[in-house]
Order: C-alpha cells, then sequence, then structure tokens
C-alpha cells in the first residue's frame, strides 16, 4: 500500500495551486457543476470524465468528505462529496449526481456533484477573486465568474485533492478493520 501512497497522492507542486487569474490565457473553458443550489466550476482541462454515479464501496474510517471507492474499468478511484468538501451537508444520491474525476499533478480523484450543467467558456479578463466572506471554502474557491448570468466559484483542483486527501495506508487499513470486524465490505 505504500507505492499506492505515494504513486496516488504525491504532494502537489506549487505551481499546481496557482489561481486562475494568473494563468495569462485569453480564454478558460470550464465545466459547470450544480452543489447544493450553487454554481461551481473546474477548468475543463482538468477533468478526464463526468460519469454516472456506480456503486461506491463505503470505506470505514475515510474522512466525512471521502464517499468511498469506485471501480473505473479495472482502477480504484476515491470519490470525494464536494458538498462536503465546501462546508456543506453531504449529497443525497439521485439519478441527477454525477462524478466528475479530475486530475492535477498526476492525482485522481471523483468528486460527486449534484448535476453537471454544461460546458461554459469565459474571458480571462472576466475571472475575478473570490470573497474574502467565504471562509473555509476560500482555501478550494480561487475566483468567481459569471456565466450567462449564473455567478460561479472557481474550484482549484489542486486544492481540492488537498483537501481530499486519504492515504494509501489509510485505506489499507481501514479494509484491514472492516474486513476483521465482518462490516459492510467483508466476506
Amino acid at each position: 500500500m505504500e507505492a499506492l501512497n505515494k504513486k496516488t497522492f504525491p504532494q502537489l507542486p506549487e505551481a499546481e495551486l496557482l489561481p486562475l487569474p494568473d494563468r495569462g490565457r485569453e480564454t478558460v473553458s470550464f465545466i459547470v457543476m450544480l452543489v447544493c443550489g450553487e454554481y461551481f466550476v473546474v477548468e475543463i482541462d482538468r477533468v478526464l470524465e463526468i460519469i454516472r454515479v456506480p456503486q461506491i464501496t463505503w470505506l470505514p474510517g475515510a474522512p466525512p468528505s471521502i464517499r468511498g471507492l469506485i471501480n473505473l474499468r479495472g482502477a480504484v478511484l476515491a470519490v470525494a462529496d464536494l458538498a462536503v468538501l465546501l462546508s456543506h451537508p453531504g449529497l443525497e444520491i439521485s439519478p441527477q449526481n454525477r462524478i466528475v474525476i479530475v486530475e492535477a499533478a498526476g492525482v485522481r480523484l471523483g468528486l460527486l456533484v449534484e448535476e453537471v450543467a454544461g460546458a461554459e467558456n469565459a474571458p480571462s479578463a472576466a475571472l475575478e477573486s473570490s470573497l474574502r466572506t467565504l471562509g473555509e471554502q476560500r482555501a478550494v474557491i480561487v475566483a468567481q465568474v459569471d456565466l450567462n448570468g449564473k455567478l460561479s466559484g472557481v474550484l482549484d483542483t489542486g486544492k481540492l485533492i488537498e483537501k481530499a486527501r486519504f492515504t494509501g495506508t489509510e485505506i489499507a487499513t481501514a479494509l484491514d478493520q472492516d474486513h476483521k470486524f465482518g462490516g459492510k465490505n467483508g466476506n
């Protein structure tokens, strides 16, 4: 499991954590997501794919933001509840939910969202600094942008992955405890 820890959750370099307005592009493309009635966006270059919600295997001992693990074509992928990462109550699973698979510095994470509202482009000049009143959310919301009348928080995928961090050692310990005590995943 130590190899999983180093490969799956390496320390993200500072370059991955720069706010969007400093990246110097004329236009930025986003995936727009709805979470708890609010719009949030991630850069489209950071999104690997968007999938329907498959069976999520609960992981005892995982932080509250980690909903569990999924099997994505033979690869194990952690799924974080974006609502919890944004300091909201966890999402109830519904047919509209999607998992947005993002990547930063070679690290992948599935983000459980209420729904995906589409893809939008915005000029870089339209990006504004995030509000100082955001509190804990400010750690992952690096900017805001108005997309066709919808004010959307711009999420930094590197910071989201850091906030949702769950090491391979913690996964191995949680799975081992679950099997010992005949938990949901024990055989």
